[in-house]
Order: C-alpha cells, then sequence, then structure tokens
C-alpha cells in the first residue's frame, strides 16, 4: 500500500516539474519572440525615419535593443 502512494507521490511531483518547466519554456519563447519584434520594429523606423527624429527618451530605448 505504502508503495503505491510513493510511487503516485513521484509521479506527481514529476508532473508538476513538467508543468513548471513547459511554462518556463513558454515565457523564454515569448520573450525572445517579442524581443525579436521589437528589433524588427526599430529597424523600420530606422529605414524610414530614421532614430534621430523621434523623441529622444524613444531613441535611447531604440538604441539600446539594437
Amino acid at each position: 500500500m505504502f508503495q503505491f502512494e510513493d510511487e503516485r507521490i513521484v509521479r506527481d511531483i514529476n508532473n508538476s516539474v513538467n508543468r513548471m518547466q513547459n511554462c518556463d519554456m513558454a515565457n523564454m519563447n515569448k520573450t525572445v519572440n517579442a524581443s525579436a519584434k521589437q528589433v524588427e520594429d526599430i529597424n523600420i523606423i530606422e529605414e524610414r525615419i530614421g532614430l534621430d527624429n523621434i523623441d529622444e527618451k524613444l531613441r535611447v530605448v531604440a538604441e539600446s535593443k539594437t
């Protein structure tokens, strides 16, 4: 009886760890994708109007991301 309960506990722990890892990976993927999109957008702004023609605070942030 105790062996069955031990196995169930181990399975539950493994499942919880797996779910946490999946969430972490999904969050990292979202972060990477958002960062890539921001760099794309910054490049478009730079090509079309130039970073010198936007607000100084935005320019500082844009330059720090590229």
